[in-house]
């Protein structure tokens, strides 16, 4: 007996020391987990449109808002600790996306996701948190309301509450409610990115929703932003006949598939579809749209819809289709790149105009032009990657070839980032002209080239590429905008000939380093004479006529003298021997 009860009361200082044990434990466990969620860090909260800044005041079905947290850290969070924030029953958490928070040097303080099926959005501390203090920031959120909540129109008084009960109240706003489709309406066109491929933006077009008769209807469609085109393949078109249901949309009835019965003319960056004979039916117009670039917060595409009834225009608008994400940085069109632009000496400079080009579209966004005080500024950016060009310089200095670049994280908490870009003075300049000359008897030989290359040195030096001296160009060639001078001294030009012509000498006379002549001498071949035969003096004019002696009898006597003074000669010659 005794033994039995020794057993029970074992058993049961067993029981109690393990209720004891157990009961130790969950109060250290229930104050570890406390410690890592921190829900009192949330500082104010505010519901905005698209860009974050502007108080969201009225809302429909469709209408997408951007629910902005801002939280203060206590110096007691650290790096796998949480905030999870429970969004308002009333509203719908778009899409479940995952992105960090970043500090404006673009470190990151947390990660951050959200779930669209609990409704909320939970914050896990990087360590970063560790590192730094007194760290502040903001999240925002992409939301719209819940039509399976709020059914009705009504002005809206919502109230974020952080578990423990800490909460904020929401600026009120308008909720339309249900907005019925227009039932006199001839032309409808919404357009919206796609939750899973922000590159893509779909695009719709109700056509003739009041079925009206028409003889001709005409649509088109331009797209207005850069870097966006058609996707020719999604092009889709049915056929109908447009009813308003119990709801209050268009539903298309008898639906049928026609897009191969339509030409669709595309022209670059836009479209034109006729729709003939038109009696009573209606038509839906279904296509994409596709960007060459990742889009970032707030991006917006414009795309113009434009619609013709015969001569007469029935619509003329443009969609905007407005990319929204939930993020930890702000962004949209609010953002600011300014230069400062200087000399050697760090004198400020006017005058210069810069392009400024985003990089993922590779569209030129604007130009900056600097003041007297060498300063200038471009706005309304949004916060991504940019390259800045010099397109003029300021008034006696050279283009700059420098390439700027601006990223994300240049941009400081102002939501601006300053370039200082210098210039050079731009050098003294010159200019050459060259000319060719010929000595060759106008080319007698036929020696001459029809073209000859030259080469322009300076101080000796070859300065560019061989340049062609032509005779259709009357062998000449000019070069402009040349350097006069090189470390303060002035640059010897001259000029010579690429080759040897066969059968000339060049000569070169750059006396005048701004009128450079080459001289090619040839001396053509003598041709030698031919003997010409002597002319019959006697004409026939002086032939002796009958009765004419006078010309007979002067030879004879001029020979009969000659004989004589012959004679005389010899005879002095006899003479003189004998002697």
């Amino acid at each position: 007996m005794n033994s039995k009860c020794k057993f029970v009361v074992k058993k049961l200082l067993v029981l109690i020391v393990s209720c004891i044990i157990l009961l130790g434990i969950t109060p250290v466990i229930g104050k570890a987990y406390a410690e890592t969620i921190h829900n009192d860090v949330v500082t104010e909260v505010k519901l905005t449109k698209a860009d974050l800044v502007t108080p969201a005041t009225w809302a429909d079905v469709t209408t997408r808002m951007q629910l902005v947290v801002k939280f203060a850290l206590n110096n007691r969070v650290h790096a796998g600790d949480k905030t999870i924030i429970h969004v308002p029953n009333e509203f719908e958490i778009v899409k479940r996306e995952s992105f960090a928070i970043k500090s404006p040097s673009g470190e990151t303080i947390a990660n951050a996701v959200t779930d669209p099926d609990a409704k909320t959005v939970t914050i896990t501390y990087a360590n970063y948190v560790d590192s730094h203090s007194d760290i502040s920031g903001s999240l925002h959120v992409t939301v719209k309301i819940d039509t399976d909540v709020v059914t009705s129109g009504q002005t809206m008084r919502l109230r974020l509450v952080m578990d423990g009960g800490h909460g904020f109240d929401i600026n009120p706003f308008v909720y339309a409610g249900v907005r019925r489709d227009n039932p006199d309406e001839h032309l409808y066109k919404k357009s919206y990115f796609d939750n899973n491929d922000p590159t893509i933006v779909r695009t719709r077009i109700r056509v003739n929703g009041k079925g009206g008769n028409f003889q001709k209807l005409t649509v088109k469609d331009t797209i207005e932003t850069p870097a966006v085109s058609y996707d020719k393949n999604s092009f889709r078109i049915t056929k109908g006949r447009w009813e308003i249901g119990a709801d209050g949309y268009f539903t298309l009835k008898n639906e049928v598939d026609v897009t191969n019965q339509f030409q669709i003319n595309f022209d670059g960056n836009s479209f034109t579809i006729d729709f003939n004979n038109v009696q009573g039916e209606g038509y839906y117009i279904k296509y994409d749209m596709k960007l060459s670039y990742r889009p970032v917060n707030q991006e917006i595409v414009n795309n113009r819809i434009s619609g013709y009834n015969d001569a007469q225009v029935i619509m003329d608008e443009v969609i905007r289709a407005v990319y929204q994400e939930s993020g930890g940085e702000a962004n949209g069109y609010h953002f600011t790149i300014k230069i400062h632009k200087e000399n050697e000496n760090g004198d400020s400079l006017s005058g210069a105009v810069f392009e400024v080009i985003r990089e993922s579209s590779g569209v030129k966004v604007g130009e900056i032009t600097t003041d007297s005080n060498g300063n200038g500024s471009l706005g309304g950016l949004l916060k991504d990657k940019y390259t800045i060009k010099e397109k003029k310089a300021p008034e006696g200095y050279m283009l700059s070839t420098e390439t700027v670049k601006v990223v994300p994280a240049d941009f400081g908490p102002d939501k601006s980032v300053t370039k200082i870009i210098k210039n050079s003075h731009a050098p003294d300049e010159t200019s050459v002209t060259v000319t060719k000359r010929w000595d060759d008897g106008n080319d007698k030989d036929k020696l001459r080239p029809e073209s000859v290359k030259v080469q322009l040195y300076a101080n000796g030096v070859k300065k560019g590429a061989e340049v062609t001296l032509k005779k259709s160009e009357n062998w000449t060639y000019t070069w402009n905008n040349l350097p006069e001078k090189k470390s303060g001294q002035k640059i010897k030009y001259t000029v010579k000939e690429v080759n040897r012509l066969p059968g000339y000498v060049a000569s070169v006379d750059d006396a005048n380093h701004g009128n450079i002549v080459i001289t090619n001498t040839h001396t053509p071949k003598e041709t030698p004479k031919k003997e010409t035969p002597k002319k019959d003096t006697h004409k026939k004019g002086n032939s002796p006529k009958t009765g004419d002696s006078s010309k007979p009898v002067q030879s004879a006597l001029m020979l009969c003298a000659s004989s004589v003074m012959l004679t005389v000669v010899a005879a002095k010659k006899r003479r003189k021997n004998i002697q």
